[in-house]
């Protein structure tokens, strides 16, 4: 895998672990400005869907585990998910 992947790789399995991190656990607008990235439409460089095309992850396909789950327990089965699904231990 390519630097540039893995660097936008654990981008979006940080973003995943924000999104769904208890809120008392993040500096205030973490979590939000995490969760608003990880919706967002923008297809400009940095935003997550061209980091998705970037390392060639359907984007759809992370949002709809997200829409399934709540909680940090399911976040954490989700980034371990995540993690197996693009070859990175943990």
């Amino acid at each position: 895998m390519l630097p540039e992947a893995q660097l936008w790789t654990h981008v979006i399995i940080q973003a995943i672990r924000d999104s769904e991190a208890p809120v008392l656990s993040k500096a205030p607008g973490v979590r939000r400005y995490a969760k608003h990235w990880l919706a967002s439409s923008n297809e400009e460089v940095g935003s997550f869907l061209w980091a998705c095309q970037l390392i060639n992850v359907d984007p759809h396909f992370i949002r709809s585990a997200l829409m399934k789950t709540a909680g940090p327990a399911y976040a954490r089965k989700k980034v371990k998910l995540a993690n197996r699904m693009w070859g990175y231990p943990g």
